[in-house]
């Protein structure tokens, strides 16, 4: 008390001093403003657009059963595409006091947070910084641009999707007609060959053994088909030389030869 008592001065205009500076800081230190926008990925999506009536069939084993739908939206969310319309979007290059476009997406980079939270849904987060010596009107438009930032994020992934989506069902499309009128030829081929068989050795039904020898090379060619169909839908999804794409190229040789054998 005596010691309190005797500095009590001091005390008392330190704390004033603090308190005005702290004050004249809060009113004048840049201010960070957030906002978050929560996306629910899909409960359940096969992925396999054209190709789901499959999944009941014998084949279905051939096709993944489902893809990492919550993966695939933040890769859509980060990708340069939407990042870049963004920038454009809202002017951010003279926004963050950059010289170009790269390094405006390099501190939108720096300024967003896209992760995932304990109930599963992607939560992104946008942040949004006011100058030193700001006015009040400052902070309104920083609160509304990181909540227009955070809703346009949520755009561009809905159209990202919608146009993957789209473009790999025209493909699928295009690719079944194809092996559709492809598959109708080497029918006709076969058949034909297997009539010029019958008639050079004298041949009215086939036997058990060979039947079931066809029966058997015609699963492996359906088995050998339907991954062909899977070899194009991800030769188109990603770069060559993927894990994925060269085992399914690696399955397809070895189908490929037991049927030339049978």
């Amino acid at each position: 008390y005596k010691v309190i008592k005797r500095w009590r001065k001091n005390i008392l205009l330190n704390m004033f001093l603090i308190t005005l500076f702290a004050t004249l800081l809060s009113l004048i230190i840049p201010k960070t403003y957030r906002a978050s926008a929560v996306l629910m990925p899909p409960l359940s999506e096969s992925g396999m657009g054209v190709f789901s009536p499959l999944m009941d069939s014998p084949f279905g084993g051939l096709f993944p059963q489902q893809t990492d739908e919550t993966m695939s939206m933040i890769a859509i969310l980060k990708s340069r595409t939407v990042l870049t319309a963004v920038v454009n979007k809202f002017n951010l290059i003279e926004l963050y006091e950059v010289e170009n476009i790269d390094i405006a997406i390099q501190a939108l980079n720096d300024h967003i947070v896209i992760d995932i939270d304990d109930e599963g849904t992607i939560r992104v987060s946008v942040d949004v910084l006011t100058h030193w010596f700001h006015p009040d009107s400052e902070e309104i438009l920083a609160k509304t641009l990181c909540a227009d930032i955070a809703n346009y994020f949520v755009e561009q992934l809905d159209k990202v999707n919608k146009d993957l989506q789209t473009e790999q069902a025209s493909f699928q499309r295009v690719f079944i007609e194809k092996r559709y009128h492809q598959n109708i030829q080497d029918l006709k081929l076969a058949e034909e060959n297997l009539k010029q068989f019958q008639e050079i050795n004298n041949m009215i039904s086939l036997p058990e053994q060979t039947n079931a020898a066809i029966e058997a090379a015609a699963t492996i060619k359906g088995h050998i088909l339907a991954k062909e169909v899977r070899l194009e839908v991800l030769n188109n999804s990603y770069n060559t030389g993927h894990p994925d794409i060269d085992l399914l190229a690696s399955e397809i040789g070895a189908l490929t030869e037991q049927l030339h054998r049978m």
